[in-house]
């Protein structure tokens, strides 16, 4: 085509766009393309990570995290002489068809077995060993949450654990809150991550041998159902627990939670005490 007389490049240019005949170049084109693809891509990974800030502040999420961050504490196993270790994770044993009880750590060390309970509650938290129920107080007071004492909850563990063991091993309860909020529990069992390190670092007697420690592991694993029993099944099986607590069945030895009376008043105890001594307030 031949440009109009007087006119430059330019300006044919620019008729061409005034009269909507202008068509992108190939490179254009391509820029346009890919500045649309980065604007999704950055949509996707802002959607990601919103998902993955959310689940994270679930309380499955929460669990996870807290889970991971003692496993970190624990450490690896050793068989190295004078740091001998075994470990096992996510502990699931079954007393009998319908009741197991989830063990969130167990470490093996000369001094004895560690059963470990990880919590990861925000906010403070207020509780006591012969308390049931514990508080959670969020919001500067304004939202108070209740939940099953954790030492009582891992008491029940330690006596699975202690059924399927020789009777003279020793065996250590340890709740352990991730954040560190124990200020307000009185208990001598709860930890928090770095007061747990410091215990499992003292090792303070060397009571078992490595031959014995193996065969506590050997024992626990071998009666691990965690593989077999699905979380759903589990946490019905939690519900089922609850149930007999209810009912006044010891979710423990399965004995009767008769009435009893002690310096802090009256409260259910289980029948088959001293061997279990569960209890539950009236």
């Amino acid at each position: 085509m031949t440009l109009p007389s007087g006119s430059s490049g330019g300006n044919f240019v620019e008729l061409q766009v005034l009269a909507g005949g202008f068509t992108p170049s190939l490179h254009e084109c391509n820029s346009i393309l890919s500045l649309e693809v980065f604007l999704m891509g950055f949509a996707i990974l802002l959607i990601l990570f919103a998902c993955i800030a959310a689940f994270l502040q679930s309380p499955i999420g929460k669990g996870i995290v807290g889970e991971f961050v003692i496993k970190l504490l624990v450490g690896k196993p050793s068989k190295e002489e004078g740091k001998e270790k075994l470990i096992i994770h996510n502990l699931l044993l079954e007393s009998e068809p319908g009741k197991t009880s989830q063990t969130d750590h167990v470490v093996i060390l000369p001094e004895g077995v560690f059963v470990i309970e990880t919590k990861n509650y925000s906010g403070r938290i207020y509780g006591n060993d012969t308390q049931r129920e514990w508080t959670q107080v969020l919001n500067y007071g304004k939202v108070k949450n209740h939940f099953y004492s954790p030492v009582k909850q891992n008491a029940t563990h330690v006596y699975r654990i202690k059924e399927l063991l020789p009777q003279d091993t020793p065996i250590y309860s340890a709740v352990v809150f991730v954040k560190g909020n124990i200020s307000f529990i009185q208990s001598e069992y709860v930890y928090t991550p770095w007061t747990l390190f410091q215990r499992l670092k003292a090792n303070k007697e060397q009571v078992l041998t490595l031959a014995e420690m193996e065969k506590i592991y050997a024992i626990l694993t071998e009666q691990n159902k965690s593989k077999e029993i699905s979380n759903f099944e589990h946490v019905q099986n939690i519900q089922n627990t609850q149930d007999d607590i209810r009912h006044n069945i010891c979710p423990r030895c399965h004995g009767t939670l008769v009435i009893r009376s002690g310096k802090n008043g009256v409260f259910r105890g289980c029948s088959n005490y001293p061997k279990c001594k569960f209890t539950k307030k009236l």
